[in-house]
């Protein structure tokens, strides 16, 4: 292992609490202090935030363990033993992941044969001192209480806290008595003490922008307000829920009842082809298996005729358009960034047949002709593209300086939408799309498909509707519209989220705050609610109950789950009083139903 007086220097500065920087405390200790690795320390503002390390390059790393592995790793040399950093990473990750008291019988029984948590070591290091983090006795330690029940964890603590390393960490990160006495005098000014149990995750929250800082491993939620945080759980009704599901709806109850709010579940039935009433079902009961019990519950089909009326405004706008192009047609325009012809062209058989009306379709049918002289988009791809881009081209200065020419395409955009609204036969082949920006580098922003036809029956409507609005239409609208603060949704949403408030802003809607979070993957496990449905229709599996489905139906044969409170803990199962989704999901899960091959 590498000295630290002669291991590579990180450079930078870190913003750090010490009530939340206890485990880089010890990584800056063990590298003989912030200026072995070159790092200058100043204090944030509360033991809320996240420690953040900006380095020299500009890159940011966040979290006390993150940045004490990054310390460690840097300063004290990547050349030992490969098991000891297995180890260290291994401890680091569960003792983020069990509250202290169900870290207790593990820990005893790894320090039953070893004097530190990684075998053969003669010092404690980072693996110590994320588990006593963890108990949250760095710095106060009393050993006694460990003798009676866990008597390895009594001498493992004695060992340790006497370590020059852990001693020289604890200074670090005990704030000064007058910080305490001023932070205290403050908090008396501002109308009382904090409950007791805010030291266990329970904390009350700010009534304040930002909600209260960092609590149970989940950032607060920009520009929350107590009691005012709507969130929402939208499932598509065409399949059971997985895990992954179980993440979403549980991390959008956790804000909502952080921020005594309310979660709104809202089934996306907008493609009758998928959506069965049996998956509607199986779903509500999931939820209530996992113990969540929503404040509402709605159905994006509740607001069908709203999304109709604000698809006119846009078409009135000059904010999309319909299309009739064909599906290789469409891509291919979408990946060479030209703009489909109709985006510019009236529809001319909707036209009217004055003479006025006439001239107007003659320039109309000059720019068609355009589109007519391409080969096949499948034939040719790239000469199809440019001959279209010119005549769009042609129907865009068309457009743009003659008025009449252009009331002349809304007007008839418009009514070729009525029609295909009534399942008319001739526009069961066009689709509404945004007008929004076809040389965007970002895909989601040229001119996604709004609106298609289809004959399927719903089943909550029926044949009532012969046109449904798609996923990118009718979300940004719902949300608004039912009240939701602060939409949750997956990274791989990241690039509509523009998309999403773009059309927000073109309707005139309420812009609602997004809220990413990362997408649960696991390997050899298919999470695809498609895929999954194959497995089914197929035979490969006798049903949806299937043990080796990554569904909450999984719990068949085990107990059901009464009450989530009492078995993942709502005060929050990990250090700090941080919440791991994961860990709350994986508790509920091992509580019901049993393991199986």
């Amino acid at each position: 292992m590498a000295s630290p007086l002669s291991s590579p220097l990180i450079g930078g500065v870190l913003t750090c609490h010490p009530s939340s920087s206890q485990v880089t405390a010890m990584a800056l200790a063990m590298c003989g202090g912030p200026g072995g690795v070159g790092l200058t320390i100043q204090s944030s503002g509360g033991g809320e935030e996240l420690p953040r390390l900006e380095l020299k390059s500009g890159a940011v790393v966040l979290g006390d363990r993150a940045i004490a592995r990054a310390v460690a790793r840097v300063g004290l040399g990547s050349e030992g033993d490969v098991l000891a950093s297995a180890a260290v990473d291994q401890w680091l990750d569960l003792t983020a992941s069990f509250e202290a008291g169900d870290l207790l019988e593990l820990l005893d029984a790894a320090l039953a044969d070893s004097t530190f948590l990684v075998p053969g070591a003669f010092a404690p290091g980072l693996a110590d001192a994320a588990a006593l983090a963890s108990l949250k006795t760095l710095g106060k330690v009393d050993a006694k209480k460990y003798e009676a029940g866990h008597a390895n964890i009594a001498r493992w603590l004695r060992a340790t806290t006497a370590a020059p390393a852990v001693q020289a960490a604890s200074k670090m990160m005990v704030p000064s008595s007058s910080s305490s006495s001023s932070s205290s005098s403050s908090s008396d000014k501002k109308g009382g003490k904090k409950k007791a149990a805010a030291a266990a995750g329970g904390a009350e929250e700010k009534k304040s922008e930002g909600g209260g800082g960092d609590v149970g491993g989940c950032p607060a939620l920009e520009g929350a307000e107590m009691g005012k945080v709507v969130t929402r759980f939208p499932p598509e009704p065409s399949g059971y829920l997985h895990i992954g599901h179980a993440k979403a709806v549980l991390l959008n109850e956790y804000y909502a009842r952080r921020y005594k709010g309310k979660l709104l579940v809202r089934f996306d039935d907008t493609n009758p082809e998928k959506e069965k009433e049996e998956f509607e079902q199986n779903i509500l009961n999931d939820l209530a298996s996992l113990d969540v019990k929503p404040d509402a519950i709605s159905h994006s089909s509740d607001h069908f005729e709203k999304s109709q009326e604000l698809a006119r405004k846009l078409i009135a706008d000059g904010n999309a358009y319909m299309d009739d192009a064909q599906q290789l047609a469409m891509q291919e325009e979408r990946k060479a960034r030209v703009v489909s012809l109709r985006a510019y062209t009236p529809v001319m058989e909707l036209m009217g047949s004055k003479d006025e009306d006439e001239k107007l379709k003659e320039l109309a049918r000059a720019t068609l002709a355009v589109r007519a002289t391409a080969p096949k988009p499948d034939a040719d791809p790239d000469n199809w593209v440019r001959i279209t881009g010119e005549a769009a081209e042609a129907g865009f200065a068309l457009k743009s300086g003659n008025k009449k020419y252009d009331e002349a395409f809304r007007k008839s955009h418009l009514e070729a939408f009525e029609r295909m609204l009534k399942g008319d036969d001739t526009y069961k082949q066009w689709c509404l799309r945004a007008k929004l920006d076809m040389a965007s580098d970002n895909g989601t922003l040229r001119d996604p498909v709004l609106y298609r036809a289809n004959d399927t029956p719903h089943h909550r409507t029926g044949t009532r509707y012969k046109a449904y609005p798609t996923y990118d239409l009718v979300c940004p609208i719902v949300d608004s519209i039912e009240g939701v603060t602060h939409a949750l949704r997956t990274t791989e949403y990241n690039d509509r989220d523009f998309q999403y408030h773009a059309l927000q802003k073109l309707m005139g809607l309420r812009p609602v705050r997004i809220w990413s979070f990362s997408k649960l993957n696991f390997v050899y496990t298919v999470l695809s609610k498609r895929k999954l449905q194959w497995f089914v229709d197929n035979g490969k599996v006798p049903n949806w109950n299937d043990p080796r489905f990554p569904t909450v139906q999984v719990r068949r044969g085990g107990k059901e789950g009464k009450g989530r409170e009492k078995k993942e803990g709502r005060r929050s199962p990990t250090l700090y009083g941080r919440t791991n989704p994961l860990n709350c999901i994986t508790n509920v899960l091992q509580n019901a139903s049993p393991l199986m091959l």
